[in-house]
Formats: C-alpha cells, sequence, structure tokens
C-alpha cells in the first residue's frame, strides 16, 4: 500500500483502536454495528484533494483544506436534494474506519468506487457522491459525481470553480451542484428574431451568459416566445435529466398594424406590450419655449409674419410653457383569444391659456389578425405625420385633423386600409345653438403601405417605412349669428370640406430619415390650414365661397448619436377664393404663409430632450400695401416627458 494510504490506515487503525480497544491490529477492523440508514440517504464518501487539474495523484499538503471543502459539500448536497446525507461519521460504520484512504487509493476511478461503496448497497442506500478537488491560486477546481450504487455507475458529473475567498460560502457551490441534485436538464432556444420575451411555463425565463435556460426540470414545459409586432409562438417541449434540449422557435410576422406616427410632442399616448394584469398609466409631455424674434405680434408664438408697422417693427423675448400635456392610459389583459382593449384620455395646454380635451378614446384590437376599432377622440387616420419644428408646426403645410367618432382599421399583409365616420372636434359646442349643427358626417380613408423591416428612428422614436394616401370630406354649416358682427346679412348654409394627402416617411438606417406631407383641399381651415381662413361671404348676397387651398411641407433628419438635427421647410398657400367676397371675422386675407427651420434635439436622457432652433417665416398678404413681411427667430426648448 502506498505511503499516503498506509498513513490514513494508520490514524484509522489509531482511532478505532481508541474507540474498541480489544480489536486487533493486525488486520482490517470491521465495521461496527450499521446505524439507522434514514430513507433514499445519500452517502458523501469523501472530497480526495488532487496534485494536478487532471485529478491525477493524491496530495497529501492540501487534506485539511479538501476535508473542510468536504463538510460545506456535505450542507449543499443535503440543501439541494432534500435528503439526509450520511457524512464521515455514518461512513465510518459502515465502511469501517479505513474506507477514506481506500476512497483516495481509486483516484477516481468509479468502478474503484462503486465496489468500496458495496457494503452500502446492501444496507439499502441507492445513491452516493464522490468528489476530487484541485486548488491553483486563487481558484478550487472541483469534480464531482453522482454514483447509482444500485446499476454500479456514474449517473452525473460536473467540474466547477470556486474563488478561493468564496469557498466557504453556500452560494457558489449551490449554483454549480444544482443540475445534479435536481432532476433538471437545459434548454437552449433559436428564433428568427432578436430579443424576443420568453416565457417557460408561464414565468420570464431565466438565461444563463450562455443564453441557455438552465436547471428546468424534467418532464413536460410549456415554452412560449413572443415580441410586438409577431404572432406568439407555444410549444410543449419534453426536457430530460442532464440533457439539454435545443429548440428552433421562428416567430411569424404579424400583419401591419395601425401605429401612431412619430410625434416631437409625444402627444399621443404610448401603449406597452399587454401582460397578464390591468394597466392604468399616467403620461405626459411639457416643454418650455424660451424664443426671441424680430417682429413683436404678441406674447404669442408668431405663426404669421405680422405687417410691419411701427408697434411691431421691434424684436421681444417670449417664454411659453407649451405645449403641455397630462393624460393617462387603461390597458386590459390581452385574452387568450388575442383581443384586446385599451384606451387613454388626456388634456393639454396648446395655443390658448385654457386646456382642451387631447384625446379621449378606447380601442378594440386583434393583433393577429391586423384589427382595431377606435371609438372616441384619437389619433387621425388624416394627416398623421408631423413636422419636427420647436414652435407650433401648424399654419406652414402641415395639417392637424381632430375628428371625433369611430375609425376602424385592417390590414392585409404590408397594407393597411382605415376608415372613419364622424364629426370634426369643432362641431361639439358647449352651449346649444339651433340650426348650428351640420346635417350630415364626415368620412375619410387612408391607405398606406408599411414596411416594418424597414426601421428608422425619429423623434428619438422608431418608426418603419411608410408612403400613405388619405382623404376626407365633410360638411361645415356656415352663416351663423357671429359672422353678421363683420358682414351684416349671411345666408345660413352648408359649406363643403374636403382634403386630400400624401404622406412619407423614408428611413436610412438609424441615421437619417426623410419625411413629409403634400396636400390639396378647399375649406381647410377646420384642419388648421389654408392659414385657418374662414370662407368669404359676399357682402351683396350673405352667400360663402370655401377656399381652395394646397401646402406641404418636406423634413430631413440626421441623428448624431443622442441629437437629432433637422431640417424643414412648409408652405400653405390659398389657390383661390380669396376675391370672392371679404373675410368674416375681420382678419386680413393671407395669400401664402412658409416656414424654412433648421433645428438640433439633444435627447440628453430618457425622458429629458434639450432643443435649439432658428427659423424664418414669411406672409404674403393679399392687400399689397401689407406685402410679404418676414419673421427671424430663434428658440431654445426643454421637453420633459413621462
Amino acid at each position: 500500500m502506498k505511503k499516503l494510504a498506509l498513513s490514513l490506515t494508520v490514524l484509522g487503525l489509531a482511532a478505532a483502536a481508541q474507540a474498541s480497544p480489544n480489536k486487533s491490529h493486525g488486520a482490517r477492523s470491521a465495521p461496527a454495528a450499521d446505524p439507522a440508514v434514514p430513507p433514499n440517504a445519500i452517502a458523501f464518501l469523501g472530497l480526495r484533494p488532487a496534485e494536478t487539474a487532471a485529478f491525477g495523484a493524491t496530495s497529501i499538503a492540501q487534506l485539511g483544506e479538501a476535508q473542510r471543502l468536504r463538510a460545506i459539500a456535505e450542507n449543499v448536497v443535503g440543501l439541494l436534494s432534500g435528503e439526509a446525507v450520511l457524512r464521515h461519521d455514518d461512513l465510518r460504520k459502515l465502511l469501517g474506519p479505513t474506507y477514506l484512504a481506500e476512497l483516495f487509493d481509486c483516484r477516481g476511478d468509479v468502478p474503484c468506487q462503486v465496489a468500496l461503496a458495496a457494503p452500502l448497497r446492501r444496507a439499502g442506500v441507492k445513491a452516493a457522491v464522490t468528489a476530487d478537488s484541485f486548488t491553483d491560486g486563487e481558484a478550487t477546481r472541483i469534480r464531482l459525481r453522482r454514483l447509482d450504487l444500485a446499476a454500479g455507475r456514474a449517473i452525473d458529473e460536473t467540474t466547477f470553480s470556486v474563488p478561493r475567498a468564496a469557498a466557504d460560502t453556500l452560494a457558489p457551490w449551490q449554483d454549480a451542484l444544482r443540475r445534479v441534485f435536481h432532476d433538471t436538464g437545459s434548454l437552449r432556444l433559436a428564433t428568427n428574431v432578436p430579443d424576443p420575451i420568453c416565457a417557460l411555463d408561464g414565468r420570464p425565463c431565466e438565461r444563463g451568459p450562455d443564453g441557455a435556460i438552465a436547471n428546468v426540470i424534467e418532464g413536460e414545459h410549456v415554452v412560449e416566445l413572443s415580441r410586438e409586432g409577431y404572432r406568439r409562438a407555444v410549444r410543449v417541449v419534453v426536457v430530460k435529466r442532464g440533457e439539454e434540449l435545443r429548440l428552433a422557435i421562428p416567430l411569424e410576422e404579424l400583419p401591419v398594424q395601425a401605429q401612431k406616427a412619430p410625434d416631437p410632442s409625444n402627444r399621443v399616448p404610448v401603449f406597452a406590450a399587454p401582460d397578464e394584469t390591468t394597466r392604468i398609466a399616467p403620461f405626459g409631455f411639457l416643454r418650455i419655449a424660451m424664443g426671441w424674434d424680430d417682429a413683436n405680434g404678441g406674447d404669442r408664438e408668431d405663426q404669421l409674419a405680422p405687417p410691419r408697422s411701427a408697434a411691431v417693427d421691434e424684436g421681444h423675448v417670449l417664454v411659453l410653457p407649451r405645449p403641455a400635456v397630462a393624460g393617462v392610459t387603461f390597458q386590459a389583459p390581452r385574452r387568450e383569444s388575442g383581443w384586446q382593449l385599451r384606451g387613454a384620455f388626456s388634456t393639454a395646454w396648446v395655443k390658448d391659456a385654457t386646456p382642451e380635451i387631447d384625446s379621449a378614446y378606447a380601442e378594440l384590437l386583434k393583433a393577429d389578425a391586423g384589427f382595431r376599432l377606435l371609438l372616441g377622440f384619437g389619433p387621425s387616420i388624416v394627416s398623421g405625420v408631423t413636422a419636427g419644428t420647436l414652435t407650433i408646426p401648424e399654419g406652414f403645410g402641415d395639417l392637424a385633423a381632430g375628428f371625433i367618432g369611430a375609425t376602424v382599421s385592417k390590414s392585409f399583409g404590408k397594407v393597411l386600409f382605415e376608415v372613419f365616420g364622424g364629426r370634426h372636434k369643432s362641431q361639439f359646442a358647449v352651449a346649444s345653438t339651433p340650426g348650428a349643427a351640420s346635417a350630415g358626417p364626415f368620412g375619410a380613408a387612408r391607405l398606406a403601405f408599411v414596411a416594418e423591416e424597414l426601421e428608422g428612428k425619429l423623434y428619438g422614436e422608431k418608426f418603419p417605412l411608410t408612403v400613405a394616401i388619405s382623404g376626407l370630406a365633410g360638411t361645415e354649416r356656415v352663416g351663423l349669428e357671429g359672422e353678421a358682427e363683420f358682414v351684416g346679412t349671411v345666408v345660413r348654409e352648408e359649406a363643403a370640406v374636403w382634403a386630400a394627402s400624401v404622406e412619407l416617411l423614408v428611413p436610412f438606417g438609424h441615421h437619417a430619415s426623410l419625411a413629409g406631407e403634400a396636400w390639396v383641399g378647399e375649406n381647410v381651415h377646420l384642419l388648421e390650414g389654408a392659414a385657418w381662413q374662414l370662407p368669404r361671404v359676399s357682402p351683396v348676397t350673405g352667400r360663402h365661397t370655401s377656399l381652395r387651398s394646397a401646402g406641404g411641407w418636406a423634413q430631413v433628419a440626421v441623428n448624431v448619436g443622442d441629437v437629432e438635427v433637422r431640417l424643414v421647410g412648409g408652405m400653405d398657400r390659398v389657390l383661390r377664393g380669396l376675391d370672392a367676397g371679404v373675410t368674416p371675422d375681420g382678419r386680413e386675407a393671407v395669400r401664402e404663409n412658409a416656414l424654412v427651420a433648421a433645428n438640433a434635439v439633444w435627447y440628453l436622457l430618457d425622458h429629458l430632450a434639450l432643443g435649439v432652433q432658428v427659423h424664418a417665416i414669411r406672409t404674403r398678404y393679399e392687400d399689397p400695401a401689407l406685402g410679404r413681411p418676414t419673421l427671424l427667430g430663434t428658440v431654445f426648448t426643454t421637453q420633459l416627458k413621462f
């Protein structure tokens, strides 16, 4: 017998002699009376220190540290298995006082270890554990095996390293040994989309650094992958103990969804992906603008260049805390059938000193069918894209259609079709005026091509390539009492309202984008077009003539890190009707209004952005005496959203 085994044998015999002085030292000591073995007990045979990382020869010098690590490993085995552990004193009684020397002589050989443990099998012990260790520098390398004594073989093995500084703590041992003592396997998932949401039996997947889902209990499980814009994929899998199951789960792209266009003012609410709880979440936006321009048109943002006169021909500083939006979204859990109910309500301070309702709607949608039904005052399907000026964009070719009613959206592959029926928001009055309501509703439709795989970034938000055409038609009742104050006799009649629009959003990766809109329409002051001018009234007959107008805007944006630089230009021009009478509100007639602006917005934090802009506004009045004044201005903004 080798020197190590002999030394251990001598130590074992000496200990046995102290316990039983009548026993002979000339032969191997017989085991003491077998202790009672708990059911399903696991025998921890020992932890052998080795001289090399290959766990070869035994290192006598590391024997003390190995016994200390053995005590920790025994505790972990008991915690993870939930069974009683037969320790050193138990094994001395079952195997004899020299069992440890004989185990070390096996030098990691499994048949030798199983043969040594044969008395345990006869005593009813079915499982045993052996371990080897090698310490090098700051870490200890451990090899641990689980033996099936009935089958006479090793059924599992793991090798891991524990920092010496943490070797006395349970956590690193538990992490490394959990799979050995739990009847577990692992899952490795592959899919065709990045960063999907993964759920295992209804709970979030816990992926390791290598991407695998470890410590999955043996048996049948339900795996679910999902991501916004794709159908949920569900698979039933069977995991086997000690094995890694590799599974490919492709996600099928959903039909194009009706979605909000990028909005520089964040006035349109954003909904999170649905989960199993009802969500009520506040949202809001506040922009504080501090600016200067060279014409004193009053304490408001100048959307028209005022005619030059001594009263306005001076520069002035402007500070406005607008727009400001505050609202709340409601979102119910998505049903198993795929239907989802959600909605929003918000108020906003935009142009006036008092707030107005900015959104109030509910929508029912089924994403996998590409269907949405919206009821109330929600995002318009006409002229949904907004120019990225840091001042109010309307008046320069950017329409703002606010309608209340029902919108139905349905997608067919990459094509989205939407229809609307209802009224314009201005046609809802607090005080009733008999005969003031238009007889018929407004109708609108939109057809859009959306390529979601071509994604860009605008206003700090992701957006897909979108090309859309839209149109609306309805009537407005004119000739009410208010017009008589300026004109005299007026005729109450229906004025046609219609508009047709083409919109474009083209991303160039996440680095740049091109956006714009072109439109033509009649009586579009309800959509904040035609410089907000009402139909003209004939002083002779009192009848009305609607203004035909056209406009549009274009914008190039470049993203440099967290900064977005934009160049915006837009124009709103009245094509005909200004010579058909007089204005019913006493305002000067405007033939054309145009804007050119350059700005940069720094998205400093997730909820905070800083912006600076320089712009020029040129307004052409119909009266030659008023000319074509130009306004030059600059503005600095801070934008806070939540």
